[in-house]
């Protein structure tokens, strides 16, 4: 037997070294340690978060057109309200367009004073300025409702979003009240006690 045989059967028989447990190092004055989050049933969804969260897009396509949110989500409270926005600023709109039209007709057809034209010019730039002012605003209340929408909030448009054009799909549905039933008639006492019923008296004057 070769030395290599030799020392590849020896093997080594003392016992492992057994390191004693070390104990944590106690933590600094003050340490509060953390809590573990518990998720419970105040943590669920509520339903109102669920509305505005499945309807979020159908209430930015209201500012597209405002029937879009009452057509695709006819009782979705969160589209309802973004369609009611968005019908007061196509309104606005529209009165912008009317008066817009109503200048132009005058102003193409209607007699010319040469002695007015002064006031008559101070008059067209401040209408033009109302009327930048008031394309500019629209477009403003337009691009904040799209946010607001975005961000699924129920924040009303300035000057104008206090304004209730469209019901709430909870009111319209009031339930009817039910007709009151006739109370039923009263069963005789012989009747009621399995009895035979009394004999009806005869008149006594004859």
């Amino acid at each position: 037997m070769t030395q290599d045989s030799k020392d590849s059967n020896d093997y080594d028989l003392k016992p492992a070294e057994v390191k004693p447990p070390t104990t944590p190092a106690a933590p600094p004055p003050g340490f509060v340690p953390p809590v573990p989050i518990i998720e419970g049933p105040d943590d669920e969804e509520t339903p109102e978060e669920k509305d505005r969260r499945e309807h979020r897009s159908v209430a930015m396509a209201a500012y597209i057109f405002f029937l879009i949110p009452v057509l695709v989500a006819p009782k979705s409270r969160f589209a309802r309200f973004h369609a009611n926005q968005a019908l007061t600023v196509f309104l606005a709109a529209a009165l912008w367009m009317m008066v817009l039209c109503v200048y132009s007709v005058v102003t193409a057809f209607g007699p010319t004073i040469e002695a007015l034209w002064l006031p008559l010019a101070m008059v067209k730039m401040v209408y033009w300025l109302v009327m930048v002012c008031w394309f500019f605003g629209l477009a403003g209340l337009i691009v904040k409702g799209v946010i607001n929408a975005a961000d699924s909030q129920e924040e009303p448009l300035p000057v104008i979003g206090g304004i209730r054009l469209l019901q709430d799909p909870d009111k319209r549905a009031k339930a009817k009240p039910a007709a009151a039933t006739p109370p039923a008639a009263a069963p005789a006492a012989g009747a009621a006690s399995g009895g035979p019923s009394a004999p009806p008296t005869q008149d006594q004057s004859k």
